[in-house]
C-alpha cells in the first residue's frame, strides 16, 4: 500500500501545472539574405501554466506577448493552449471571429525545457 500511494504521490507531482509569469528580453529577426542587417530588440512575456501528461507530453495554457510583433489577433482571443511534442515545438493557432467571419492566425513555437531559449515563428 505504500509503494502504491508513493507512485500516485509521484504522478501527482509529475503532472501539477507550474505557474511561469515573466519577461525575457528577445531579438525580432528575419530570415533572407536581404534581411541579413534587420535585428530590433524586444520584450517577451509569458503569463500561463505548463503541465506534463504521465508520458511527458508538455501543454502550455496562457498568454506569450512579444513586443513589436504585429499579431492581428483581439486581445480576447490570445490566450493560448499549447501541446508541445517531443523535441519543443507546437503550433500556434488564433482562431476567432470577425464581422460573422472566421479568422485565423497561425504560427510555430520552439521552447525548451526550463523557459529559457525559445523561437517564435510567423
Amino acid at each position: 500500500m505504500l509503494f502504491l500511494a508513493a507512485i500516485i504521490a509521484v504522478a501527482i507531482i509529475y503532472t501539477f501545472p507550474k505557474k511561469h509569469t515573466f519577461t525575457v528580453k528577445g531579438i525580432i529577426y528575419q530570415l533572407g539574405e536581404e534581411n541579413r542587417n534587420f535585428e530590433k530588440s524586444t520584450s517577451i512575456h509569458v503569463d500561463g501554466k505548463m503541465k506534463r501528461n504521465l508520458l511527458g507530453v508538455r501543454t502550455f495554457t496562457g498568454f506569450i506577448n512579444i513586443e513589436g510583433l504585429d499579431i492581428p489577433v483581439p486581445e480576447k482571443y490570445r490566450k493560448l493552449s499549447l501541446k508541445f511534442g517531443k523535441y519543443g515545438h507546437a503550433h500556434i493557432l488564433y482562431t476567432y471571429f470577425e464581422n460573422g467571419m472566421p479568422k485565423h492566425y497561425a504560427g510555430e513555437i520552439y521552447i525548451n525545457q526550463d523557459f529559457s531559449h525559445s523561437t517564435f515563428a510567423a
